[in-house]
């Protein structure tokens, strides 16, 4: 009986010991068990719907940086492939947890190795996607390419790229120009304003020139 106490008393712990091993470590709850991510699971549990103890973009993120296993380049370039492709399409939740797999797998810091080809992946996301206008938010795909460690891109970017005229209010079904104003200049700059980062540009000249105000009730 005193045993059978001491187990029932241990199970709480043991269950938030499996638990934090799944958060902190990237693994996936598979089948009840609990087991490291390979590409395929990685890929399962960064669609299926969140749970208290499940970030779902984690077990790509290690996957990517090979925390537990090594694995060939070309192997983890088709998976980059994969989450470039879940960031540029339709589903808005499977796009930002990619650009979250993405960034986290990027970045210098973490446990594992980073993945250089993650941080041009999302580079590569969000040239695709200011180009062909298929993505709602670019300017969100570069801000992933910010925190993921690449801000002299997004300098760079906004440096390079021509400044849109000002824009209209999208009252205005005459213009062409219509507020907010979707350019690769304003994304940098709505970025790097965002970030309070020296390059930025003064706010009157972001809105003027892009109704940076407005895009939060785009």
């Amino acid at each position: 009986m005193k045993k059978l106490l001491t187990l029932l008393l241990l199970l709480p712990a043991a269950a938030a010991a499996q638990q934090e091993r799944i958060v902190s470590g990237g693994m996936v709850l598979d089948g009840g068990e609990v087991r490291t991510p390979t590409p395929a699971l990685a890929m399962k549990a960064l669609l299926e719907p969140s749970t208290p103890h499940q970030r779902p973009h984690a077990p790509a993120v290690a996957v990517l940086r090979q925390r537990y296993d090594l694995r060939s380049a070309v192997e983890l370039d088709a998976m980059v492939e994969d989450l470039v492709r879940l960031v540029l399409g339709s589903d808005r939740d499977a796009s930002l947890r990619a650009q979250l797999a993405l960034m986290g797998a990027g970045q210098e810091a973490g446990h594992g190795t980073r993945h250089p080809g993650a941080v041009s992946g999302l580079i590569r996301a969000y040239e695709t996607a200011q180009a062909s206008e298929q993505h709602a938010n670019p300017n969100l795909i570069l801000a992933t390419v910010f925190y993921a460690g690449e801000e002299g891109y997004v300098v760079e970017l906004l440096e390079t790229s021509e400044q849109p005229a000002p824009c209209v209010p999208s009252g205005d079904a005459d213009t062409a120009n219509r507020c907010p104003n979707r350019s690769s200049w304003c994304d940098a700059a709505m970025v790097l304003h965002d970030r309070r980062h020296e390059a930025a540009p003064p706010a009157g000249v972001v809105d003027r020139l892009c109704g940076w105000g407005r895009w939060i009730l785009r």
